[in-house]
């Protein structure tokens, strides 16, 4: 899909204190594999989840130019468990505390493509609205009192982030976004199996899932960006889930053709799996401290989540860093 005349006008982000690998490693369930690469990951106190989501949209806000009363959709992608008896409409807790009556607030799922379905629902309003100025897509985690290693594939940590998306020329310009599906693949996700029986399923797929993954990582890809009329080779920057090294490179990085050390690796590795908002956590970074991101660089965004699905965007910066 592309999208005409709508700007990035501000991301932010909130990320508790990082804690050093080694202290996380010896609260897993499990032997930690080394090379998954993390170097710390980011550890919140209990009950905070909300707490640093409002944080990060608040800023969002103050940077963006625009006022609470110009939002008109808010949405959250959230995994905060510890917090979802006190706060059980927590879209509504952050609309309230931006002041945002206006704005139509609605909780989100798409596991950790949660944050790109919000900038995804914040561009199909927009079009779909010409009244409507501003959109505000915001994702939060905080998994304390989980096991932080409860997948092979990655360490869960704990955060927040925001993004305003707009029709006022800013940062950074939506150029184009692509999805794709392999519900082919969920199965594997019920928590009911046994290990015995995950294998048993995990067997009886037409092909194998690794394949799959990859496959339907390439079909999202290339959809976006033959839709943009760019390529790999054009890209400034491509920002990437944050899990291990092992799936980064099996399922994206090999199968693109990319150099990890031109990804968000080198920051996410710092972070761990923030959840729903490893994307705009990545983002975010990108925009606010690359001081090589010039007017005309594109950015790709290959987003997935467990289920599975996959969203893409391709951004284009628009203004040099203020």
């Amino acid at each position: 899909m592309i999208w005409r005349d709508l700007y990035i006008a501000a991301t932010a982000s909130f990320l508790p204190p990082r804690t050093d690998i080694a202290a996380i490693i010896s609260q897993g369930s499990r032997p930690f594999q080394a090379a998954l690469g993390y170097r710390s990951a980011t550890i919140a106190a209990p009950g905070t989840g909300l707490q640093m989501a409002t944080r990060a949209a608040l800023r969002a806000l103050s940077l963006s130019g625009h006022t609470a009363q110009e939002l008109s959709l808010l949405t959250l992608a959230a995994v905060t468990p510890d917090t979802d008896e006190t706060f059980p409409m927590p879209a509504c807790h952050v609309q309230r505390i931006l002041g945002a009556d206006r704005a139509r607030a609605v909780e989100l799922g798409a596991g950790s493509a949660g944050d790109l379905a919000g900038l995804l629902a914040a561009a199909e309003h927009l079009t779909a609205d010409p009244t409507a100025q501003a959109a505000m897509a915001v994702a939060a985690s905080c998994m304390t009192g989980t096991d932080r290693q409860v997948s092979p594939d990655q360490i869960v940590t704990d955060g927040a982030a925001a993004l305003i998306l707009a029709r006022r020329p800013g940062r950074a310009r939506l150029v184009a976004t692509s999805h794709a599906a392999a519900p082919e693949l969920e199965v594997i996700t019920h928590m009911s199996l046994t290990a015995t029986e995950r294998k048993a399923v995990i067997d009886n797929l037409a092909k194998p899932f690794l394949n799959t993954m990859r496959d339907k990582t390439r079909e999202a890809v290339g959809l976006v960006l033959d839709e943009a009329h760019t390529s790999v080779e054009k890209l400034a920057r491509v920002v990437l889930p944050g899990a291990g090294i092992p799936f980064l490179t099996t399922v994206i990085t090999h199968p693109l053709g990319l150099d990890l050390a031109n990804t968000t690796w080198p920051f996410s590795r710092h972070l761990g799996h923030v959840g729903p908002c490893d994307h705009l956590l990545g983002l975010d970074h990108l925009l606010q401290t690359d001081p090589d991101l010039k007017p005309g660089d594109q950015i790709l965004i290959v987003g997935m989540g467990v289920g599975w699905r996959w969203i893409c965007a391709l951004i284009e910066i628009a203004e040099t860093s203020p």
